[in-house]
């Protein structure tokens, strides 16, 4: 009998165990269902601010990515109707393929031209050279809207005769097999068809060998004596250790070219 009364017992308590408690009304939410009732609204008012938030008119010339980004992050919050809350939405750019990391920004040593090195030159970019006629570069000072960011930008000025002039940056180190937006501020105004400018990211692995190249160019067309952005996408090899900027110009007449913001 003491047997069967603790075995009863013990088959009591794991029925007990399993029974499903009544349902009881009127009970404090659980903090899982309050957080995803939380989600839930936020994701209604983001929704709602995308089906609310009209943008009257975009148009981008040779703006880079993170330019129109920008541009429509400053916009959305312009023309958020909302009364309450925060103006505008985020809007994120990923440059790497989802599972992966993207790289941070990459820092261009003296991209804007401020510090000044040897020579006269920019610190960073001290070498040039001409494959034709005559020519220099150097820095060139100024304010707004004459330079785009601080105060210097970097100048490249083809003489009388026409020719071709370039400027190169130091070895700046970068990761392999990596993807990475370089930007940059460019001015020119060029007379013919066949004059160009260019702006170029070269890459080299170990031994200084090239194994990799990318260019953007301009031409006559796409500029008047303005600032305008060039982007460049890259992607690094797996031999890459190194990466030189690259700016030039070739003109049949004597001509300008100004960078800045190297970023």
């Amino acid at each position: 009998e003491a047997y069967n009364e603790t075995r009863a017992r013990n088959m009591w308590q794991v029925e007990k165990g399993w029974e499903e408690p009544v349902r009881q009304y009127g009970q404090a939410v659980n903090p899982y269902a309050d957080a995803f009732s939380r989600d839930a609204s936020g994701t209604a008012r983001i929704t709602n601010k995308l089906n609310t938030i009209i943008i009257p008119r975009v148009e981008f010339r040779d703006a880079s990515i993170r330019e129109a980004i920008d541009f429509l992050r400053q916009q959305a919050a312009a023309s958020d109707p909302a009364t309450e809350g925060r103006k505008g939405v985020d809007i994120v750019l990923r440059l790497a393929p989802l599972g992966q990391i993207a790289p941070p920004p990459y820092n261009i040593p003296n991209g804007d031209f401020e510090a000044l090195g040897g020579g006269g030159l920019p610190e960073h970019w001290q070498i040039v050279w001409t494959n034709s006629g005559t020519g220099e570069a150097f820095p060139y000072n100024g304010t707004a809207p004459e330079i785009f960011s601080g105060t210097s930008a970097l100048r490249l000025h083809v003489d009388q005769g026409g020719g071709s002039l370039f400027v190169l940056s130091d070895p700046m180190p970068i990761a392999t097999n990596a993807q990475y937006l370089i930007t940059s501020q460019m001015r020119y105004s060029l007379a013919s068809p066949t004059d160009a400018v260019y702006f170029s990211v070269i890459q080299f692995d170990s031994a200084d060998n090239p194994v990799g190249f990318d260019e953007v160019r301009g031409n006559s067309e796409d500029n008047q004596w303005t600032w305008v952005a060039k982007a460049l996408p890259i992607r690094t090899t797996s031999n890459t250790t190194s990466i030189r900027i690259r700016f030039g110009v070739v003109s049949a007449t004597e001509t300008y070219l100004d960078v800045d913001a190297v970023r």
